[in-house]
């Protein structure tokens, strides 16, 4: 029986963080995956979805060149090709992840791994094989998220109905898609697709896209409308829900909708969100872990569905095992999973850190602070400041003209304390704000900064000079 410090029970981003720190602690660690390693980030997720949203955003803007009679000739997009490119970028990042790991002294174990008592965890291999792993200061668990399925429909999964994590197995471009979920994921698919030329459906059960992260007029007046508009072929339909699936003996699909609608697809594509995966417990309940040496990370313990904040958590729990560092979210972790399966993005960290929130949509849309509605719940008076894409030069220049941001800042304060930005480069840039606000500059410091000209983060210069 090996004997370790740490065990760590997945190796997505935040897994390999938790490993990697623990190592730089000096801790022997044990780091066990039950699939590939980079988890569903790299697998299936972040990275090689991003790499089809690329090819999907080029091939679009070679049309709209070609249109210009800027280019000549046509183009057609090549389904299977573009899914090669995204997972050899995949097949790129494995070897070197595995290196990196096994370099520095991290033993990897490829497995189902199962947490016992008495500080004891059995890996499962794929041969059948069992091994039995002791550890001394604990375990952090980072096994992630799987997709939220929809149980009525199982019969209808990989051939009329897919699921997030099922995009690669998509054999050709869909005519016709309905996506099912206008969170994150489904803004993201919906620009791929739409930007291939499918005609897509985006049907969303709340009133607006993104309902828990913008204020309802800007997702409504903002996103809505721009994801509406030709040539994006994106049909937003919300305040609706998926009710019903048939499919005829000749392959047709209709989906009846809960306002009565009925559209013919030739796909479906859930994307209503990612729940806890929480099988390493086995016999153990929740119950039993309070209080142990068992740390939950990530979207193991709470889904947001972002790897930058399971590496941040990964870090904290190693040194909260190991170093007895007073960690908030360690400490609450086990109570908090207990009692609740989702968390607001202020909860992950400490409330005075503000973490941003990307979406890869075309154009994209990034989130950092408070919205109208918090701000209100908390109590806090705003004022209002906006500005369009079209109103800047450098937008122009790309021909991104599509966009907008909204921030809000304390009427008692003057500090900026939310920004939700639509448009070019937004998840790149709402990093600047992030730090501005940090900070704690007023928002006439940000005003009076000399930026540079043109980029897209004069937007938020411009915003402030017109504070209502």
């Amino acid at each position: 029986m090996e004997t370790y410090d740490i065990i760590v029970i997945g190796a997505g981003p935040g897994g390999i963080a938790a490993a990697k720190e623990a190592r730089r602690l000096g801790a022997s660690v044990a780091l066990i995956e039950k699939e590939k390693i980079g988890g569903v980030c790299l697998n299936r997720g972040c990275i090689p979805t991003k790499s089809l949203i690329n090819k999907a955003k080029v091939f679009k803007e070679t049309q709209k060149n070609i249109s210009k009679g800027i280019f000549r000739g046509s183009i057609n997009a090549e389904w299977s090709k573009i899914l090669e490119d995204a997972i050899s970028v995949v097949k790129i990042n494995h070897g070197g992840m595995e290196n990196a790991v096994k370099s520095i002294g991290i033993e990897l174990y490829y497995g189902k791994a199962a947490i016992l008592f008495g500080n004891k965890v059995m890996v499962k291999k794929n041969n059948g094989q069992e091994i039995e792993l002791d550890y001394k200061k604990g375990v952090v668990v980072a096994t992630g998220s799987e997709p939220k399925r929809f149980e009525e429909f199982s019969q209808f999964e990989g051939d009329a109905v897919l699921y997030s994590d099922d995009i690669f197995k998509l054999q050709e471009l869909p005519k016709k898609i309905l996506i099912v979920g206008g969170g994150a994921m489904g803004c993201e698919f919906a620009s791929l697709f739409a930007n291939l030329n499918a005609e897509v459906i985006l049907v969303e059960y709340f009133s607006t896209l993104l309902p828990k992260i913008l204020d309802e007029d800007f997702s409504r007046n903002t996103i809505m409308r721009e994801f509406k508009k030709p040539p994006k072929k994106i049909n937003v339909i919300t305040g609706a829900s998926l009710k019903n699936i048939d499919k005829d003996n000749f392959g047709k699909i209709t989906v009846a909708l809960s306002d009565n609608q009925f559209l013919e697809v030739d796909k479906i594509l859930i994307a209503v969100g990612r729940t806890v995966n929480l099988e390493v417990l086995s016999d153990l309940k929740l119950e039993d872990i309070v209080g142990k040496s068992i740390v939950f990370i990530g979207d193991a313990k709470s889904v947001n569905g972002m790897a930058y904040v399971a590496e941040k958590e990964g870090v904290d729990a190693v040194n909260f095992l190991i170093k007895e560092v007073s960690c908030e979210f360690c400490i609450h972790t086990n109570s908090l999973i207990c009692s609740s399966r989702t968390m607001e993005i202020s909860q992950c960290f400490s409330k005075n850190i503000a973490i941003p929130y990307i979406v890869f949509s075309d154009p994209e849309i990034a989130v950092v602070g408070l919205t109208e509605k918090s701000a209100a719940e908390k109590g806090i008076k705003v004022k209002i400041a906006k500005y369009l894409y079209r109103q800047m030069g450098r937008s122009h220049c790309d021909g991104e003209i599509a966009g907008e941001v909204k921030m809000l800042v304390s009427a008692g304060s003057d500090k900026v304390i939310g920004v939700q930005l639509f448009g070019a480069c937004a998840t790149e840039i709402i990093q600047i704000a992030s730090i501005l606000m940090h900070t704690g500059m007023n928002y006439q410091e940000w005003i009076e900064m000399i930026w540079p000209h043109p980029v897209y983060c004069e937007i938020f210069k411009e915003a402030l000079k017109n504070l209502k």
